[in-house]
């Protein structure tokens, strides 16, 4: 009898760990970068994104392919699908290695005050779906590749404490020096905040958008997207997503924050041509937002220093020694059909 009782009970801590290690962790492993493991939910949420990076060059190759074919060879030996999953964990990198610095650096917990910010912002945007429609929230969390809420307050979180963790290598003169060689050394004594503004003046004086935009837009996309973005909930950066959405069509944004820099937003209508992404299978336009944008680049000419630290650790992540698991090719990258 005694011996059916520890048996139970091993069995009972042996779920326990297994639920801990698999589930509270975000999944399997799929990939580690220097070391540093990459799950499956860091993953998965970025298929939508790193299409979008590929699509130019996919469309060019397929120009005949009105949708993604995820078995056709694409380069290096990879079919399209397997491409994706690599370009998820390539953009996940750069987060896993701030997060590591963020356990050394004691700066991996957030504040009461955050929390409730985080927590605000997850209710705010489940009103704004769910009186679209009932369970609108929920869909659109599944529609933008997440398993659940708790999934996506995990990234919300991850990108309080990675804003954190830079803030403290800012006030760290011993960190600065050791990202200093990943680090761009423009001496440029124009802040980026102070180009958004004056450009943000000009548009309210009358100037044309477009035509500021292809003079001072820093974003690398716009050659692909010279027509703007058009994208589905939770696609974009929150600030992003949140600027867009309380502005009225043709309406434009004061120069909006987020990791990449200052954006001068313009809503537009939602088109077909140009889009970041295809429509999926039951995917209406009207499910989407669009928007043009001129982004000030926080780390290229101003030399922001907040951004030049996250380009830093873009850089190391470039150079850093990324192991692609088994596991990742269990990552769903086609739409799920209902």
């Amino acid at each position: 009898m005694k011996k059916w009782i520890i048996l139970v009970v091993a069995l009972i801590l042996a779920a326990a760990l297994v639920w801990f290690f698999f589930f509270r962790t975000g999944g399997a492993t799929v990939a580690t970068v220097d070391g540093v493991n990459i799950t499956e939910d860091d993953v998965s949420f970025r298929m939508r994104d790193a299409e979008s990076a590929l699509w130019p060059e996919y469309n060019e190759m397929f120009p005949d392919h009105m949708d993604f074919d995820y078995d056709v060879e694409f380069r290096d030996g990879l079919t399209f699908g397997e491409a994706v999953r690599q370009e998820a964990v390539r953009m996940a990198a750069t987060e896993a290695l701030i997060l590591r610095e963020a356990r050394r650096l004691n700066t991996n917990s957030l504040s009461r005050e955050e929390i409730e910010h985080v927590n605000e912002h997850i209710s705010s945007t489940r009103e704004h779906f769910d009186a679209m429609e009932p369970g609108g929230f929920n869909s659109a969390l599944r529609d933008a590749g997440f398993r659940g809420e708790s999934q996506w307050r995990d990234v919300l979180d991850n990108q309080r404490i990675i804003q954190n963790t830079i803030e403290a290598i800012m006030e760290n003169p011993d960190e600065l020096a050791r990202l200093a060689p990943y680090m761009n050394g423009d001496d440029d004594d124009e802040s980026p905040t102070s180009r958004a503004d004056a450009i943000y003046a000009r548009i309210q004086a009358g100037e044309d958008f477009d035509t500021l935009m292809h003079l001072y837009s820093e974003d690398p996309g716009l050659a692909s997207y010279p027509d703007g973005y058009t994208f589905g909930p939770m696609e974009m950066v929150p600030e992003f997503e949140q600027g867009t959405r309380e502005l009225a069509i043709g309406e434009v944004s004061r120069p909006i924050r987020t990791t990449h820099g200052y954006h001068i937003i313009m809503r537009i209508a939602p088109f077909e041509d140009g889009m970041l992404r295809p429509l999926g299978e039951d995917e209406s336009l009207s499910d989407l937002y669009a928007a043009k944008h001129i982004l000030i680049s926080a780390g290229a000419p101003g030399n922001d220093q907040m951004q030049a630290i996250f380009e830093a650790f873009e850089a190391m992540a470039r150079q850093a020694n990324i192991v692609f698991l088994p596991a990742l090719n269990n990552i769903r990258v086609a739409p799920q059909e209902d």
